[in-house]
């Protein structure tokens, strides 16, 4: 798995945040995000727009796919992200 670095506005920052955001990502054969959606979102005035950079960030995150005797599934996976 390769990861993007997820950035926060520097209001993002003041807030302290302070808890977790999961999303689920669906993975295509050649490991590529072809689709992300919030699971669990912080609650708050400002964490729509949280949830909105952590998505931006998983679109382009890329996974080692899904294997059975060496042939590549597409595939869906939950990813937890603590952020403090």
């Amino acid at each position: 798995m390769s990861v993007i670095g997820v950035r926060f506005t520097l209001q993002d920052i003041v807030q302290q945040i302070d808890g977790t955001v999961r999303i689920r990502v669906r993975v295509n054969r050649e490991g590529k995000v072809v689709r992300a959606t919030v699971l669990q979102n912080l609650s708050g005035e400002h964490f729509d727009t949280l949830g909105a950079i952590v998505l931006d960030a998983a679109r382009r995150w890329e996974f080692y796919p899904k294997t059975v005797r060496g042939r590549a599934f597409p595939c869906e996976k939950t990813v937890s992200l603590t952020v403090r």
